[in-house]
């Protein structure tokens, strides 16, 4: 009886390991459609933004591009080489999913204060094990580009929330799981500090 058992381990084992690996590769798909789709959406909304600006004669264009801006769940897309990553409103898991999150209780890109922008090492924010000091960060909105360069760069825990402070001046904060190749739930954060330049 015992050895029925122990012969059959090996294949419990397996299974489990197909379902894990299947579940992965899920994920992996259904976050890059999301994000694909999110890259879509921000285009058709800006273009869509652009052409009621042309054509409302009697509003404001600020008046026109908030409202299209509050309507969406998209703030805008952050550009770090070539790579284009959806910021979305909000930080939650099923946020992060599809994008990187805006933290709600930060401040807006371009805005005195700190931007604070969360995502996943393993998909979004992957591209961040490559930045160092003085590479440039674009985050375009609906209305603008803001343009940051990279001051610093470290790696901390959890515990430790000194990066998100307000700041006086208008900085980015870029915040994922380190390390980037680590298997499970990460155990420390790497941080990427930017300042808006003028």
């Amino acid at each position: 009886m015992m050895k029925k058992i122990l012969r059959k381990i090996p294949k419990i084992l397996m299974i489990i390991s197909l379902f894990i690996m299947a579940y992965t590769l899920y994920n992996i798909v259904y976050s890059k459609y999301k994000v694909n789709k999110n890259l879509n959406k921000f285009n058709i909304l800006k273009e869509a933004t652009v052409k009621g600006e042309k054509e409302t004669k009697d509003k404001p264009k600020s008046e026109v591009s908030n409202k299209k801006i509050n309507d969406s769940a998209i703030l805008g897309i952050l550009k770090i080489y070539d790579s284009n990553i959806p910021v979305l409103k909000g930080a939650s898991e099923s946020t992060l999913k599809e994008g990187a999150g805006h933290l709600n209780s930060s401040s807006l890109p371009g805005e005195n204060g700190n931007c604070v922008i969360l995502g996943h090492r393993d998909s979004v924010f992957s591209i961040l094990k490559n930045v160092k000091k003085d590479d440039e960060i674009y985050i375009e909105t609906i209305k603008h580009t803001f343009f940051y360069k990279v001051v610093s760069t470290y790696i901390t825990y959890p515990s430790d929330k000194s990066f998100m402070k307000n700041k006086d001046d208008s900085t980015l904060t870029l915040i994922t799981c380190y390390p980037f190749n680590y298997i499970g739930s990460a155990p420390k954060r790497f941080i990427v500090i930017a300042k808006l330049q003028k």
